[in-house]
């Protein structure tokens, strides 16, 4: 029902694709699913918000807050469907923000699962003792393939949510969330979680495998936290005002729609700075003894894409040139390498020395006590570490 949260709605087409394929090594599972249970599948629900990859619909409102006041075609849409064909299970499919982690496990969280409250109290009738268990049964089935990277979310009531009213309304509701993983930006390592983890559900309804489960180890998942980065600078020299002290520096990024690429981009910055030790991340680099500078930029303004081909990225990342301006009316980025493109700005007049570090733009380079350059950060993305390049040519 969020725009700009699609993973599950791939994952429900390969769910079509498997179901109609007549895969004889799992024949006896298609036909337990079919035979005993009618699926119904609304793989988009927001049609406008997912065209402009945002969270909210055309009316500027979150669907997945008007269950009650059924404000939005959508969600009058989706009630009517619950009201027609009364199911006795539904899943909420969304995706949370891939630097989630499963507590303090120092694991990033892939999925996470929940049982949504109908109340206050989180009191737990039969309809939400069966959510939990088959919530237990994804987590069960998942560490197989991808121990320790299910988390739980939190089941704070939210009297106005779709999910919380499915469960008041007697369907067995399961929100599956899902995350991040490693080395997968575009999620089609967690596109497969979540493809498992509702087929195997289906099977799992269709044969009440999941009624043998106990609600105890619903409760033992580690909960959905927020302590993982996407890359993180530890033990890293600070100079500011003339005081030097010693920070790690942890980066995070949001997406991010760029006019000149007319794309969506991941634009990065720095999130936390301090003690972060209790944190854990996709990257890591071990800056003791480095000092952090800013990143240098590229003296000329380029109005051409042409004279962008021709510039010698490596020669300019060896002197801690993060950013070239462009300002050209064009940007063919599959001509350029997509990590070079990285430090690509359109900005006429990025501040040359940012007075602040936190919550700034993430290009910098790291100096040794000889001032040798030995790792270069650019929009998040390490391309110099310990004095060599990490990047394609």
């Amino acid at each position: 029902m969020h725009g700009d949260e699609a993973t599950a709605s791939l994952a429900i087409l390969d769910i079509f694709n498997f179901l109609l394929s007549s895969d004889e090594i799992f024949s006896l599972e298609i036909e337990s699913i079919l035979k005993n249970c009618t699926l119904y599948f609304i793989p988009i629900l927001n049609p406008d918000g997912a065209k402009k990859f945002e969270r909210r619909n055309h009316q500027e409102i979150d669907i997945n807050r008007d269950a009650i006041s059924l404000q939005t075609p959508e969600g009058r849409i989706l009630k009517s469907v619950q009201e027609m064909i009364k199911p006795d299970w539904g899943f909420n499919l969304h995706d949370q923000m891939s630097n989630y982690s499963v507590g303090r496990t120092g694991k990033v969280a892939s999925i996470a699962v929940l049982a949504p409250a109908y109340n206050y109290e989180k009191e737990i009738n039969h309809v939400r003792e069966r959510a939990l268990k088959l919530c237990v049964d994804i987590n069960s089935t998942l560490k197989k393939f991808w121990p320790g990277h299910v988390a739980r979310y939190d089941d704070e009531f939210e009297p106005c949510a779709f999910g919380d009213n499915m469960q008041s309304w007697g369907v067995s509701t399961i929100l599956i969330e899902s995350g991040g993983y490693y080395n997968d930006p575009e999620k089609q390592e967690v596109r497969k979680m979540n493809f498992i983890a509702l087929l195997n559900s289906f099977f799992s309804i269709a044969n009440d495998s999941f009624i043998n489960h106990k609600i105890d180890n619903y409760f033992s998942i580690p909960e959905n936290d927020k302590l993982f980065f996407h890359l993180l600078i530890k033990n890293c020299k600070i100079i500011k005002d003339s005081i030097s002290f010693t920070a790690d520096i942890g980066i995070n990024y949001n997406d991010k729609y760029d006019s000149t690429r007319k794309n969506y981009i991941q634009e990065f910055s720095v999130a936390d700075l301090g003690d972060l030790r209790i944190y854990s991340s996709f990257d890591t680099i071990d800056a003791k003894g480095n000092i952090l500078n800013f990143g240098k930029i590229y003296p000329k303004k380029v109005k051409r894409f042409k004279e962008l081909k021709k510039i010698n990225y490596k020669a300019l990342l060896k002197e801690g040139c993060t950013t070239i301006i462009y300002k050209g009316k064009y940007f063919k980025e599959e001509e350029l390498n997509r990590t070079l493109n990285l430090m690509i700005s359109t900005n006429e007049n990025p501040l040359r020395e940012p007075k602040k570090i936190l919550e700034h733009s993430t290009n910098f380079y790291l100096t040794d006590e000889n001032g040798s350059i030995r790792s270069v950060i650019c929009n998040g993305k390490i391309l110099i570490k310990d004095g060599a390049f990490v990047i394609d040519d």
